[in-house]
């Protein structure tokens, strides 16, 4: 039976200011509910970082709140318990690399980007179209090529943080379905109840540090060998 694939996607940075900003997506086979796919992994990952950093139980992953240069290692710590988690498919996965989970990520700087978009639109919609580019451009591996055999899959569930996501992935969604006819459902959800979007957020922040500062560059490693 066919397994559905799941996109869940974070952010660092402010789309709307400053220099760096990055949007990554965590992509996953599972029949699972969002809620529940690499909640086991998630766990496991938690104790780890607590047990080395001696202190308590870490409810949430978020990258801004790790040392930079564990992140490498906490990534394949999280690779490694997916294998037992439970809630992600077994192989034969939809992309090339052998692996139970891939990633997908877009950075620009919005600061560049709202001067090069000035003369072509209120500068008030320049981040929300921003914001829209950079959502389609992570979506592209479903329809670039053979990135991903989507006759291996279910259905496709895009999973963003917050509602704020929510207008914007309705959108490039509903483009999606009409330009390509790839069908996407979208469903934001809060972060701290949804492992896979702490790990998007594990992404994000590692590859954002690595544009700005060459920091995270273990993570940023990993992170290109698993790129779809």
């Amino acid at each position: 039976m066919a397994e559905d694939l799941y996109i869940f996607v974070d952010e660092s940075g402010q789309h709307a200011r400053g220099e760096y900003y990055t949007v990554a997506g965590c992509w996953c086979l599972s029949n699972n509910s969002p809620q529940y796919i690499f909640d086991n992994a998630r766990e496991e990952l938690s104790r780890h970082i607590s047990d080395i950093r001696d202190i308590g139980h870490v409810d949430e992953l978020k990258g801004s709140q790790l040392p930079k240069d564990r992140l490498g290692s906490f990534l394949k710590t999280f690779e490694g318990a997916t294998y037992k988690d439970g809630t992600i498919a077994d192989p034969p996965y939809p992309w090339r690399q052998d692996t139970p989970f891939q990633c997908s990520h877009h950075s620009f700087n919005p600061e560049l980007g709202k001067q090069v978009l000035a003369d072509y639109m209120a500068e008030a919609d320049v981040p929300h179209v921003l914001q829209r580019l950079s959502l389609a451009r992570i979506l592209s591996p479903l329809t670039d090529g053979d990135l991903v055999d989507l006759d291996q899959i279910n259905e496709i569930h895009l999973v963003p943080d917050a509602d704020v996501w929510r207008t914007p992935a309705n959108e490039v969604c509903d483009l999606l379905a009409e330009l390509q006819g790839t069908e996407i459902n979208v469903e934001t959800r809060d972060s701290s109840r949804t492992p896979g979007i702490q790990i998007a957020d594990l992404v994000a922040y590692s590859w954002r540090s690595y544009t700005k500062d060459s920091s995270c560059e273990d993570a940023a490693t990993f992170i290109d060998n698993r790129l779809l």
